[in-house]
């Protein structure tokens, strides 16, 4: 079964048992087992080496934790077509949650694996109520961080539809705004700021697709509205590779493929070459 990285300090991040700033001090800090032998962590200069070097493999090694053997389920990935009107929170007094959506996907796993599964499963990045199409889920907090991380410079690709019919010489004109990137005013919980270069492509005058690498909060209904237009409705049709197929009804979801998983696996390690980060095992 395909496992995203599994180098000791990210398995225990991606569980959520520490963050990556504090897994150093977590393993220190705690008694470590792997498969009957210590891990000895003390040693603060040699111990950041070492988190890189320890492979674990969730189904046949045993990791034990003050003494609890730990217990990792596989890594949920899952790709949703989100409808309208739905909020990416796991509660809401006023509106539908996505997770909602999610029930059955629960109700098919055994007790433990559920309850696990409900405590844990996060939207990588949200879509904000109005906003339709592909949203991915897991319980991987590692894998969720690195994908919705501005640095990472994932795509992200939307289907527009804007109120304002656009002639032929001004789409060439957002198009190239898009290009050099935009500065966009605050929006409530968002400071103002100066985009990373988008891409648009026309279909229409009133619609086109816009390819963006952030995930900033509303930030395609917030370029629009800085180039003098107003976005109407929004699709979001491609992630990091992944798109959204026409077969998958508003309200369905699937399982991630073994190849979309290798091709996933694939942006993080050339990636992380180009950063000059550590591979990860």
């Amino acid at each position: 079964m395909f496992m995203f990285p599994q180098r000791l300090d990210r398995l225990l991040e991606s569980y959520g048992l520490c963050s990556e700033r504090s897994s150093a001090s977590f393993l220190r800090n705690n008694l470590i087992e792997l498969n009957g032998q210590k891990l000895d962590f003390k040693d603060k200069l040699g111990s950041l080496a070492q988190l890189r070097k320890i492979p674990v493999d969730v189904e046949t090694d045993v990791l034990v934790i003050n003494g609890k053997k730990m217990r990792f389920f596989p890594h949920q990935y899952i790709l949703l077509n989100k409808p309208s009107g739905y909020v990416c929170s796991h509660v809401s007094d006023q509106s539908p949650t996505v997770y909602r959506l999610l029930e059955k996907f629960y109700e098919s796993k055994a007790d433990e694996e559920r309850i696990y599964i409900e405590e844990n499963l996060h939207s990588v990045g949200r879509l904000d109520k109005e906003t339709q199409g592909l949203l991915l889920f897991t319980t991987n907090q590692f894998f969720s961080h690195y994908f919705t991380a501005p640095q990472s410079n994932v795509p992200k690709t939307y289907l527009v539809e804007l109120f304002k019919p656009v002639d032929e010489q001004t789409q060439k004109l957002y198009a190239e705004k898009c290009a050099l990137g935009l500065f966009l005013p605050a929006e409530k919980k968002a400071g103002p700021c100066v985009t990373k270069p988008s891409k648009i492509v026309w279909l229409e005058e009133r619609s086109c697709s816009i390819t963006v690498t952030e995930g900033r909060f509303h930030e395609v209904r917030r370029i629009f509205a800085a180039l003098g237009n107003c976005v109407i409705n929004l699709k979001r049709t491609a992630f990091a590779g992944l798109c959204l197929e026409e077969s998958l009804m508003e309200g369905s979801y699937r399982n991630l493929s073994l190849d979309e998983m290798k091709n996933l696996q694939s942006i993080y390690v050339e990636s992380a070459k180009k950063r000059g980060c550590p591979k990860s095992n």
